[in-house]
């Protein structure tokens, strides 16, 4: 068994040729998002900044949405070849987060006011 995540690592690295049974486990990926360097964002005009900003508005719910079609296609592709899929339930998955939030908590203290705003970009969509 193999806990498949993200789910397109199942055909590039030829898992559907090699097992027998998966879990899909929902461990929050981020759907989009763009990284830059800080001071080159400074270096843009605010009219080129908002452009950018805007455009994320639109683009990052469109890729998610072709991200978990794409998944959806990979689970089925998967399913039709004969492997069984478990999905672990959602209250089995929130009681593993429960278990690792004090993780976080010991990980934003330890970096500070730059780790509380990297914590709240990352669960903005959870």
């Amino acid at each position: 068994m193999v806990v498949i995540s993200p789910r397109q690592v199942s055909t590039g690295y030829k898992l559907d040729e090699t097992i027998k049974y998966g879990t899909i486990v929902n461990f929050g990926a981020m759907k989009g998002g763009k990284i830059m360097n800080k001071k080159a964002w400074d270096s843009l005009p605010k009219d080129i900044q908002d452009i950018i900003l805007d455009a994320d508005k639109i683009l990052i719910p469109q890729q998610a949405a072709t991200l978990t079609e794409a998944d959806e296609a990979i689970i089925q592709s998967l399913q039709d070849k004969g492997i069984e899929i478990y999905f672990v339930p959602a209250d089995e998955q929130a009681r593993w987060s429960d278990k690792v939030m004090p993780i976080w908590g010991e990980w934003e203290e330890a970096n500070g006011a730059n780790g509380k705003r990297i914590r709240e970009i990352l669960w903005r969509g959870r």
